[in-house]
């Protein structure tokens, strides 16, 4: 059985195109009613004013763990100091096997710890070497990175993908780092996920807010909820 995440960039996105009618926070609020275990949002650097406002109400409100995911530039550790979150997940689009993208992660993580008493996460490819790298730069979690498991359509390479992520999953526990996975999941896939042993947290943002459009957001997360369940 795993935790879910809802990962609300997909919301902060439609408000960016239609109007204050849609509000992370809210969606936020209506998700932890429905028994999220977790709320999870990306600083982007586009419209910062508007995402440092989501954060600062988010963290008023969110009673479950907020996890604000952000990349290892200064610019934005120093936004993360100024947010009460439970979590930081740090990324970088070059990967953990790009000695400037780890060094980097390194002085990130020695500034939120030394400033922030958080759990630090290192979104990581679903390579063992990554979940290492992860481990000896100091990270209390991995997120691993659904992605091609979730938008490959050929079972052969889809349950690769898997044994994959499994494999990583598995490495990383050994190495004493707790397992988060997501990316691209749907209602047909995450539970696959969510089998895994290790995975402790499965997040799912769009596919979430797709069906939360058809079916209301509350009963979209109720269904997530019994999928990773």
């Amino acid at each position: 059985m795993a935790l879910l995440e809802v990962r609300l960039d997909a919301v902060a996105e439609i408000r960016d195109l239609i109007g204050d009618s849609v509000d992370p926070v809210k969606s936020a609020v209506v998700a932890e009613l429905a028994g999220a275990d977790g709320i999870g949002i990306k600083l982007s650097d586009d419209r910062e004013e508007e995402r440092m406002r989501d954060l600062s109400l988010l963290q008023e409100v969110v009673n479950s763990r907020l996890n604000l995911i952000i990349n290892s530039s200064k610019r934005q550790v120093d936004k993360a100091l100024s947010v009460s979150s439970a979590m930081v997940t740090l990324y970088d689009e070059l990967g953990l096997t790009d000695s400037k993208a780890a060094a980097s992660m390194r002085e990130a993580i020695s500034v939120l710890k030394n400033n922030k008493n958080l759990a630090i996460s290192i979104r990581i490819n679903p390579e063992v070497s990554e979940a290492k790298t992860a481990s000896r730069l100091g990270a209390d979690y991995v997120d691993i990175d659904t992605s091609r498991f979730a938008v490959t359509k050929d079972y052969h390479d889809r349950t690769m993908e898997l044994e994959r992520i499994a494999v990583v999953a598995r490495a990383a526990f050994k190495f004493d780092l707790m397992v988060s996975a997501g990316g691209n999941l749907s209602y047909q896939n995450a539970a696959y996920i969510a089998e895994i042993e290790q995975v402790d947290t499965v997040s799912m943002g769009k596919s979430i807010i797709s069906r939360g459009m058809l079916i209301g957001l509350e009963n979209a997360v109720r269904d997530a909820i019994d999928l990773v369940n």
